[in-house]
């Protein structure tokens, strides 16, 4: 099976996966058995990375034009190779393609050459309609055999899809995560309903069989591995797409420059800058940011509380998708200026590539036992990463993660007028009204957060309230401050 999951970022790291079978080995023939080797070359996760990535002190990977050149490279090796990828290849995604409405990910993934592709939960981002037009974009074929209705509400897709690789057929089956409703909007899966990936994979299988299929691989948004049958060798090596080890692709370059134009006087233009680099990346070295406090966390919800003159903010951690500071390394193909230091500069483009999903922020008034839900559910994952993990201002926490989930957060304080953790304690059982600003996201019952839609208040877009805030206390200078506390043998141990 093809997991979501591959090095360090689906958006820039690939792996080649090969697989030996013996070919023609029946008794009554004379000569042994041929080789066949069948190549898989795979990322996941994409999330629309059209430009190169850049990766503090690490270097540029990837981007569409790199990422081609790469692909093409493995199929010239080996002729008997599939392209694929496992879900969310657009959704979260870059300015470059959000704006277009991800148009420019499915048409740079058509002349990358990919085979089939799966969904995840950021494909129906915008909704069955748009993932429709996305589908009837894409040359390549989707597959998943685990929607129910299915049917009912897209059209081209299929549960698999059969290559004949070398003479041998080779059987790709879909599978989308079970949790993915909930990671979405209610109502943007329609009326499909995610069934159980095991059966669904298995029926799909013994479907493939029937269609002459000998090898099966499932492409997976659940990161799993397993193989067996007549495989007599495999082998997976993971690449880091060093984007300027290679010569990009023309044409895909010629395809993004327009765009790339379009988008710069609207996007580039500087907004504030920051004393510090501010990453992604949370204190305990989490590149996602999924575990621990972040700076880019900070200061999303300092944004949000001081906007809306609220007691507390909080924000899930998924929906933080990038560092919020320009990179150090010049690229033309970023929203950003050279660097000069010593601060390093924000714009546009960059907060919208650390808020790409177009969130608004919403304010309502909670007591303490529904502020003590959020902040339970948003470690109820933990010591597993999870999109749900919470980035909060005004307040300070701290939970047992030994306790069972629900029953972890132990107390609470209130920031004080210095930034400091030493306020007045917050009574999390108590009737007192406090006000909160989050995001609409969450409001909805996303990241499986309390529904309150019913009692919020709808503000500005997210973006927005960051850009503004950056550009009104500029420059910033956020330090991490212990707002979550982490107590207990498992708990993510802060980096130095």
């Amino acid at each position: 099976m093809i997991g979501s999951k591959f090095g360090r970022t689906g958006a820039a790291f690939l792996s080649a996966c090969a697989i030996t079978l013996a070919v023609g080995s029946g008794l009554a023939q004379a000569r042994p058995p041929q080789r066949l080797e069948i190549r898989f070359i795979a990322v996941s996760d994409w999330h629309g990375q059209v430009e190169p990535l850049s990766i503090f002190g690490e270097g540029t990977f990837g981007g569409a034009a790199a990422l081609s050149t790469y692909f093409q490279m493995e199929r010239l090796d080996n002729p008997n190779t599939l392209t694929l990828t496992a879900g969310d290849a657009f959704g979260a995604s870059l300015p470059l393609s959000s704006f277009f409405d991800e148009v420019p990910a499915v048409m740079s993934m058509n002349l990358m050459g990919f085979d089939v592709d799966t969904f995840g939960n950021h494909n129906f981002d915008r909704g069955i309609a748009h993932l429709q037009q996305m589908i009837d974009i894409a040359e390549f074929k989707y597959v998943s055999a685990n929607l129910r209705n299915r049917h009912d509400n897209l059209t081209g897709v299929k549960d698999f899809k059969i290559f004949d690789l070398g003479g041998v057929k080779v059987g790709v089956i879909g599978i989308t995560n079970p949790e993915a409703p909930t990671l979405v909007f209610p109502g943007s899966f329609g009326t499909i309903e995610v069934t159980d990936p095991v059966r669904a994979a298995k029926r799909a299988k013994a479907r493939a069989r029937r269609a002459g299929a000998k090898v099966f691989v499932a492409i997976t948004h659940l990161g799993v591995d397993r193989r067996n049958g007549r495989i007599i060798d495999r082998s997976v090596e993971f690449v880091d797409p060093v984007s300027d080890a290679v010569i990009p692709d023309p044409e895909i370059v010629a395809f993004l420059n327009p765009l790339r134009a379009e988008l710069s006087t609207l996007l580039g233009a500087v907004i504030g800058e920051s004393t510090v680099f501010i990453p992604r990346a949370d204190e305990c070295g989490r590149a996602d940011g999924r575990t621990c406090e972040s700076l880019v966390g900070d200061v999303a919800t300092d944004a949000l509380r001081v906007t809306y003159g609220t007691d507390f903010a909080i924000t899930n951690s998924g929906g933080l998708r990038a560092d919020l500071t320009c990179p150090t390394a010049d690229s033309a193909t970023d929203f950003c200026p050279p660097h000069t230091g010593p601060n390093f500069q924000i714009t546009d483009g960059q907060v919208l590539t650390v808020l790409p999903f177009g969130n608004v922020a919403a304010t309502l008034t909670v007591d303490g036992a529904l502020l003590k839900q959020y902040l339970e559910n948003g470690v109820s994952a933990m010591p597993a990463a999870n999109g749900r993990f919470p980035q909060i201002s005004g307040l300070c926490f701290t939970y047992d993660i030994d306790a069972p989930a629900g029953s972890r957060v132990i107390g609470a304080v209130r920031q004080a007028a210095d930034g400091s953790f030493t306020g007045a304690a917050i009574d999390l059982a108590s009737a007192l009204s406090y006000t909160l600003a989050t995001n609409d996201f969450m409001a909805a019952g996303g990241d499986g957060y309390p529904v309150v839609t019913d009692r919020i208040v709808t503000r500005n877009f997210m973006d927005q309230d960051v850009a503004a805030y950056v550009a009104e206390n500029t420059p910033i200078s956020p330090v991490i401050q212990g707002r979550i506390t982490c107590i207990g043998s498992t708990c993510p141990t802060p980096l130095p």
